[in-house]
């Protein structure tokens, strides 16, 4: 098998995992839920998976309209990247010819942007559309009077895996490096 081929290879696997990921991750009707073709691909990749008491949290935070919950989808972009990265990096191409050269570094970089772009593709697919940090200002000021607003005070919580912000000086989630203010 040449150099060319095995750089193909490598990078059909990874369309063919990430795309069953989304697919599978998407077929899912309930929000945050699951299913045994979902189950399988968690065990496949040994994929932490949420907790029956944590599914309340993400539900409310994240308001998801349907398909397998955003961290859980993320953990397995991250172990596909793992796994891709690994099986190129097997491939030497040091004294290949520059077209060789090109298509692997070409990939590697494909490879280390997949996890943000496909948990970006997903997200615009399961969740609500975000509306901006203001949204709500004319919602409350539209209320009839005399009607409850909400709280005045909340946490900071990220709205990928809804943990809350650690660090006073930092927007980005400490749990999973998201910005938690998109």
């Amino acid at each position: 098998m040449t150099l060319s081929e095995r750089i193909d290879e490598v990078q059909s696997e990874l369309r063919a995992l990430v795309t069953e990921a989304f697919d599978v991750a998407y077929a899912i009707e309930e929000p945050a839920g699951t299913s045994d073709a979902w189950d399988a691909i968690c065990a496949r990749f040994a994929i932490e998976r949420l907790e029956p008491s944590q599914r309340p949290g993400v539900l409310a935070t994240q308001r998801p309209h349907r398909g397998a919950p955003v961290f859980e989808l993320h953990n397995v972009a991250k172990t596909i990247e793992a796994q891709s990265r690994r099986a190129l990096k097997k491939i030497d191409v040091w004294d290949a010819p520059g077209p060789v050269e090109r298509a692997h570094e070409s990939l590697r970089r494909f490879i280390e942007r997949m996890p943000d772009e496909l948990l970006s593709a997903y997200k615009k697919a399961v969740l609500p559309e975000r509306k901006g940090m203001f949204a709500n200002v004319l919602t409350h000021q539209t209320a009839g009077k005399g009607q409850p607003t909400g709280g005045s005070a909340h946490a900071l919580r990220c709205t990928t895996c809804g943990a809350p912000r650690l660090d006073a000086e930092s927007f980005e989630c400490g749990f999973c490096g998201n910005d938690m203010v998109k």
